[in-house]
């Protein structure tokens, strides 16, 4: 195989045919085995004695865990056969999950086998639907060894109809989404929209005719799988990684053209595509992750002379680098300029008194005084930066704004790092460093169609964006799994901090969620729409118990800090509404609400965005109510008893004391401000509030050089960790100083790059 990486960047992403389809190797069969657990329902016409071929014949429930909740489906088997499998409940994803979950059990029936490929941007769902067939079957007597394969059960007979036929989906945005528009989503959004082109037997031309998705994000899907489908001729092809739900919609669009051309979709159900070839990589350094600290650990080595790869398991550059809009810094030209008389020395005392002392002190300060040349290298390169406006308060004083969007990166890469040289290998996952005689020298990897690769260097790089997308390490680390992931942190699963604990490197003692203010619900996609505004409002909150906890107005005065803080102490916690609230902000939007008497406080406060009419906000409640998110009931009683309190007396005391407060003016309990001390009355609402996440902070433990340390506080030779990766320079709650994670990103990862040369130099 040759080499597969990115020769150059057009404006608008990447040459074609210079991209090569190199990335994260998925996950492949998931094998359903003895640790899943069995189910306890009886079949319906089962037997209790099991039949000496096999299994107990009759129709049996099984149940798994998808990537949001339960799956059972019902399974009805023969002696030595799977029979039929339905589908009873699911709470996944709509077009993320539904090839799985109408493809998959076809798959088994006709392969008769339950230990299928997982669908590529589904694994969790796939998983979990094969652990409740598996659990269906157990319940039946039986298990994969009892049923008789048919290796040939997916090369079917096609009798098509010859023509070219239009399938749907939705991609990463819905109608009615506010968010798409942000990042550079069509203002009208609309689903994604794939002509397929078949002759009797065969596929012959799949073309993506709209998209309205974030251009950068759609780019390499609309490259990669059209012409995917066709080659393998097959529905469940690799999606670009980082670019999912575009690909995954492009996917169930082009399913459901094949299904109206009469396809027997079970012959386009081939397993994903697998090569075992090697290739071997050599330079100065090699870069683990392209994102904002990647990038320009990059700029700053292929400038110095280094010879750089770079491997990112995304199908595009820049990581979530795409969504910030800013860059904290102290001393940058441009603000000299500008006349805003910012210091490194007052960033960093800012900084380390938010921290409460626990920021490393060391590391602190070299951010801070570098951060302002690293804002002049981005402007050098290219960056359109404003600086901070005179007289901004003291959180917004230092921040520069970059803009969001992708143009950024690919101006760095085209016009310097790539003609300095440098490498880029996308959808290219990191597997292991490797080590000898005590010091870095390689970089293995694996690319999506399994080719194995490794990169020998002199020194390596690690920044791959922390460990939001892994539950296994939120649950290490954060102690639970309980957050919305907004959709930046799937690539983003903890490659960095297990790189570098293979090879004895520590972690520090400071690694959290990094959360964010807005309402978000694991079920509904708050995310996307105006109901996510409710929470800056200051509206009464109650825990899982129903017992208020927490002055509201914090989700506007320190939204990611003390606000953010105080709902994660408690998991989840529930807003409460009342018409009068509601028809409000519909018709008025929160400022409306206040009577616009509060509107410069909310400004300040940096949640102007509610302020406008939550126009969308009654659609968004039936929605959150159907799936039983959210609950309307005429009394407190009522309204507990709906949501299931344990003790609904809770609730209704909770209730009865705030308006209590209400009425004397006064919160004698929490402190909230008295102009946002409303009381309720009439019919009520209460909507389920989980907390979103863009992220974590925090992992490899570094010194002031970027230098990854092991358990002796040992720089470990030729190791370095950009990012949100690293320990030292974040603590707990988030900083309220503006894009403070940008800062550390661009800093880290460009001193990352100059210390690297640096320690080569010595080699």
């Amino acid at each position: 195989m040759k080499t597969n990486h990115m020769g150059c960047l057009s404006r608008r992403g990447f040459v074609k045919g210079s991209l090569g389809v190199a990335g994260l190797v998925a996950a492949g069969s998931v094998a359903a085995s003895a640790t899943l657990s069995g189910c306890s329902s009886e079949g319906q016409g089962g037997s209790a004695k099991k039949s000496a071929a096999g299994m107990n014949p009759g129709t049996y429930e099984g149940t798994g865990t998808g990537k949001r909740g339960d799956i059972t489906v019902s399974v009805t088997v023969g002696e030595r056969a799977l029979e039929d499998i339905q589908i009873v409940s699911h709470i996944e994803s709509p077009v993320m999950s539904d090839n799985a979950l109408e493809i998959l059990p076809k798959k088994m029936l006709a392969l008769q086998k339950i230990d299928v490929d997982t669908v590529s941007g589904a694994t969790l769902t796939s998983m979990g639907l094969i652990e409740a067939v598996t659990n269906a079957v157990k319940a039946a007597g039986g298990s994969e060894s009892s049923l008789e394969p048919n290796e040939e059960g997916t090369q079917v007979e096609q009798s098509m109809t010859p023509g070219t036929y239009t399938g749907q989906a939705y991609g990463c945005w819905y109608p009615n989404s506010i968010e798409g528009t942000r990042f550079g989503a069509a203002e009208v959004l609309e689903p994604v929209k794939v002509d397929v082109t078949v002759d009797a037997g065969s596929i012959t031309k799949v073309e993506v005719v709209t998209c309205t998705d974030v251009p950068q994000f759609k780019d390499p899907a609309i490259e990669r799988i059209p012409s995917a489908i066709v080659e393998q001729q097959s529905v469940l092809v690799d999606v670009v990684t980082g670019a999912t739900c575009t690909s995954a919609g492009i996917l169930r669009a082009a399913t459901l053209a094949l299904e109206e051309a009469g396809a027997n979709i079970v012959g386009f159900a081939k397993d994903k595509q697998r090569v075992s070839e090697s290739l071997d990589l050599e330079c100065d350094i090699c870069i683990v992750g392209g994102g904002c600290s990647g990038t320009m650990a990059a700029l700053a080595a292929t400038e110095s002379g280094a010879k750089v790869i770079v491997l990112d398991k995304a199908g595009r550059i820049g990581g979530k680098g795409f969504c910030s809009s800013g860059i904290s810094a102290a001393g940058a030209k441009m603000q000299e300029e500008a006349g805003v008389g910012t210091t490194a020395q007052a960033l960093y005392e800012s900084l380390f008194e938010q921290s409460g002392g626990r920021a490393n002190a060391l590391l602190l300060k070299t951010i801070a005084n570098e951060s302002g040349p690293t804002v002049d290298c981005l402007i050098d390169h290219g960056f359109e930066i404003e600086p901070p406006k005179k007289g901004a308060k003291w959180d917004e004083a230092y921040m520069c704004a970059t803009g969001k969007g992708q143009e950024k990166f690919d101006i760095l890469y085209n016009d310097y790092i790539l003609k300095n040289g440098g490498e880029v290998y996308l959808e290219t996952a990191a597997t292991g460093l490797v080590m000898e005689d005590g010091r870095i020298v390689g970089v293995e990897a694996v690319q999506q169609n399994g080719t194995s690769v490794k990169v020998s260097c002199k020194a390596a790089i690690v920044g791959t964006g922390g460990f939001g997308g892994s539950n296994s390490l939120l649950e290490r680390f954060c102690h639970t799994t309980n957050f919305y992931d907004r959709g930046l942190t799937t690539t983003c699963s903890g490659d960095g901090i297990s790189l570098c604990e293979s090879v004895g490197a520590q972690l520090g003692p400071e690694i959290m969620p990094h959360m964010q203010e807005y309402g978000a619900n694991m079920i509904c996609n708050f995310t996307a729409n105006l109901i996510k505004y409710i929470t800056y409002a200051g509206f009464l909150q109650v825990n899982p118990q129903g017992k208020r906890f927490v002055n509201e107005s914090y989700a506007i005065s320190d939204p990611m800090g003390y606000g953010c803080a105080a709902l994660r102490v408690h998991g989840y916690y529930y807003i409460v509404l009342d018409q009068s609230i509601v028809d409000a902000l519909i018709e008025k939007g929160v400022g409306g609400y206040y009577n616009n008497e509060m509107d410069s406080y909310f400004d300040t406060a940096v949640v102007e965005r509610a302020l406008v009419p939550l126009t969308t906000l009654e659609a968004d409640l039936e929605d959150a109510m159907s799936n039983g998110q959210a609950w309307k009931a005429e009394s407190p009683e009522e309204l507990a008893e709906a949501i299931g309190f344990a003790d609904p007396s809770l609730f209704v005391d909770a209730y009865n004391r705030y308006n209590e407060l209400c009425a004397k003016g006064v919160d004698e309990d929490f402190s909230k401000m008295p102009q946002m001390m409303n009381g309720y009355s009439g019919t009520l609402y209460a909507v389920r509030m989980d907390i979103p996440i863009m992220g974590t902070l925090g992992g490899v433990k570094v010194n002031e050089r970027l230098e990854a340390l092991d358990k002796n506080e040992t720089a470990i030779p030729g190791l370095y960790v950009s990012g949100q990766e690293g320990s030292g320079f974040y603590s707990y709650p988030y900083y309220a100083t503006k894009c403070s994670t940008s800062t550390y990103a661009y800093t880290s990862g460009r001193l990352a790059g100059l210390n690297a040369c640096e320690y080569i130099a010595t080699l």
